[in-house]
């Protein structure tokens, strides 16, 4: 984690193939625009979920399975593994984000307080 919290994820390979969080993200809107239908009942629904993950699993398996297997049989493919894995993280980018709607609450705050009547208030709803 150190290491991806130091040096972040390339913006050259970012811009190049994407990240696997991205792809990942990807495969789960293909998986719902196949497999889940507004028509279906609830418990149609909830199979089609269930046949969603267990796909989605599997082929984050498979795919980590052969990476794996064909770096560790490099001489420094742990160190290569190690480096790969802590990309997934994505901790340098999840900071950012934080920050930024860290940053942008901070404003509605602002205005809130400054011209609360510009702002619509939002009812809180118990749980």
């Amino acid at each position: 984690m150190l290491i991806e919290l130091c040096f972040g994820y390339p913006d050259a390979v970012l811009n190049a193939v994407g990240h696997p969080v991205t792809w990942i993200g990807r495969l789960i809107d293909a998986l719902e625009k196949w497999l889940n239908r507004d028509t279906a009942g609830s418990r149609e629904r909830r199979s089609a979920g269930v046949v969603a993950v267990l796909i989605l699993v599997a082929v984050v398996g498979a795919v980590t399975l052969v990476i794996e297997y064909g770096l560790l049989r490099l001489p420094l493919g742990i160190f290569v593994a190690s480096l790969l894995a802590s990309t997934l993280v994505a901790q340098r980018s999840l900071n950012r984000h934080v920050a930024e709607v860290r940053r942008e609450s901070a404003e509605v705050t602002s205005v809130r307080r400054s011209a609360p009547w510009s702002v619509s208030a939002t009812p809180r709803v118990r749980v």
